[in-house]
């Protein structure tokens, strides 16, 4: 798979966390509830959170790369979301944060019904929230049509807001909601694409003609000054959602 090797390559395994990163993790961690024993951490990544999760009697991280898995500190599995290695009624909470949005139709599906089988007391979404993936536009170099990467590539190809968080699970119900980091929308998104400022993404190639070649305009000056100013006039808005559900 396309996306097992973009993760093992991905450049910020095991690097030192920003403030926004940081925030993410406290508040995730802060919807743990006290009567919770088993975690699965599903798509654990580095264990960023995982290796933060002291106290409990049963800690796993699961995560289809190994490179990542290399940083886990506590017990690891390599698996994929999709086909989840553990019986009914093991975990009492399975945190699923950083995972959603990368998945295609098949794979978002497959996830949501394994972890409802498991039959956790409790589950723990977090998600980029209200992301206009507009902003991870490229432009084809060869045909020049503008596409979203794929799945395979290892970009975000979902966005979710609080009605979809609300109706992501048949049964289990969402319990709270907490929100973490600060941005802002870019209301000057169609202005930088016209001027032809897109996002480049490494192993992504155009669904027209099947060309890995993007266009990539050099942000100088211009682009720092536009951005600028959309950042002032854009709405803010939280990076992330994250979600409980019992």
């Amino acid at each position: 798979m396309k996306a097992v090797k973009t993760f093992d390559k991905f450049e910020k395994w095991n690097k030192e966390l920003d403030e926004n990163e940081r925030e993410r993790i406290a508040k995730i961690t802060g919807l743990i509830p006290k009567d919770v024993r088993f975690i699965l951490d599903l798509g654990c990544g580095d264990g960023r959170i995982t290796n933060r999760l002291l106290g409990f009697k049963m800690v796993v991280g699961l995560d289809f790369s190994r490179v990542a898995l290399k940083y886990v500190k506590v017990d690891r599995v390599f698996a994929s979301c999709t086909s989840i290695p553990f019986h009914k009624d093991s975990f009492d909470l399975i945190l699923v944060t950083e995972v959603l949005e990368h998945l295609d139709n098949n794979a978002f599906e497959q996830t949501l019904k394994e972890v409802e089988e498991l039959n956790p007391k409790y589950i723990i979404v977090g998600v980029p929230y209200e992301q206009d993936l507009r902003e991870l536009l490229c432009k084809c170099l060869n045909c020049g049509r503008a596409y979203l990467p794929s799945s395979d590539a290892g970009e975000h190809v979902r966005s979710f807001n609080d009605e979809k968080l609300t109706s992501l699970f048949s049964r289990p119900t969402l319990d709270s909601t907490v929100y973490s980091g600060r941005g802002r929308s870019d209301p000057l998104l169609i202005i930088k694409h016209l001027l032809g400022y897109y996002y480049t993404s490494g192993l992504s190639t155009c669904p027209n003609c099947g060309s890995p070649e993007q266009f990539s305009r050099r942000r100088n000056l211009l682009y720092r000054i536009i951005s600028r100013i959309s950042w002032a006039l854009g709405r803010r808005r939280p990076i992330w959602a994250i979600v409980r559900y019992a």
